[in-house]
């Protein structure tokens, strides 16, 4: 799809001046733009709905990025229909809530509330969901589940420029069905699209973990306390490793797996193998920068950091 964000931005400010002396005509019906009929007198074969999804889907960009560029446009707005108004002010509220969740600030609203809330239509509701399906996949497929009621289902959303849901592999089949469909999409875009129900199962996960390690962080913490599961992520990416739980970060073959290459990874070790003494003297044996993420009461034990350099005499060249 093309800059809608952009186009939005020409046709809107294009409405705004043209106000004027368009009122009254069959475009401008009770005070207020009409798209459709906007579209349909441009072009009566550009009417489609792929021509609505576009325009609405620049409103969302326009809305959900909060650009500058907003304020300035806030009038022609105005010019819109209820209903996209109503919608434009309900993607303020999602891009607000993720503009909060990047400066690590705790959000006004939940994206529960902003989503399920009583005062948005059923029929605003899916529009948005599906354009927000587009940005956030993870997020919008655990509520289009509820929306379209879909719950506890194999199948794989195929995102789409329309208001019908489609899939690469769709629910109400038996999972063994459909099993390939639902491999390939995963191979194709990881686990965005998949449902719940995909997510926890191992044997759906396990083949996927390998290609996106770092979808780890999204599992239940059923499975990133997976053996398996962890392995295949910190082998493709040792910083997989951040998100494992508690109980592999102690585990000391994941660990020697992880700082295979670099000891960067130590970062995400627990405490437990930091304060260590035998595991670290391992770990220093192999890499002398592992001392670097020794617990403090280790790097101030001079019993230890003699042993470490018995292990490993290069250690000599990290030390003050």
């Amino acid at each position: 799809m093309q800059d809608a964000f952009e186009k939005l931005i020409i046709v809107l400010r294009a409405m705004y001046n043209l106000d004027i002396w368009l009122k009254g005509r069959p475009i401008f019906e009770g005070g207020q733009w009409d798209f459709n009929l906007l579209a349909h007198h441009l072009d009566r074969d550009v009417a489609t709905e792929a021509d609505r999804f576009a325009f609405q889907h620049g409103l969302f960009a326009m809305s959900y990025r909060n650009w500058t560029g907003w304020q300035n446009t806030a009038a022609c707005c105005q010019l819109l229909s209820d209903h996209h108004q109503q919608f434009a002010h309900h993607v303020r509220r999602l891009g607000k809530y993720q503009s909060s969740l990047l400066v690590y600030k705790e959000p006004e609203e939940s994206l529960q509330e902003i989503l399920m809330s009583h005062k948005m239509s059923e029929n605003t509701r899916r529009e948005l969901l599906h354009h927000y399906l587009l940005v956030k996949p993870k997020n919008a497929t655990r509520f289009i589940e509820q929306v379209y009621d879909l719950g506890n289902q194999y199948f794989v959303i195929k995102p789409s420029y329309s208001y019908r849901l489609e899939f690469y592999a769709p629910p109400d089949q038996p999972f063994g069905d459909h099993k390939e469909k639902v491999r390939n999409a995963l191979l194709e875009h990881g686990l965005d699209y998949a449902s719940q129900r995909v997510w926890n199962d191992k044997d759906c996960v396990l083949p996927i973990i390998s290609e996106y390690p770092m979808e780890l962080q999204y599992l239940s913490e059923e499975l990133r306390d997976d053996s398996d599961i962890v392995m295949a992520a910190v082998e493709k990416n040792p910083l997989a490793l951040n998100y494992a739980s508690e109980r592999l970060r102690n585990d000391k073959n994941i660990i020697r797996m992880a700082i295979a290459e670099s000891t960067y990874p130590l970062s995400f070790a627990s405490e437990k193998v930091l304060s260590d003494r035998e595991c670290m003297l391992d770990l220093i044996a192999k890499n002398p920068q592992a001392f670097h993420y020794a617990a403090v009461k280790l790097k101030d034990d001079k019993k230890f950091i003699n042993a470490a350099k018995q292990r490993n005499p290069e250690l000599r060249k990290y030390l003050r």
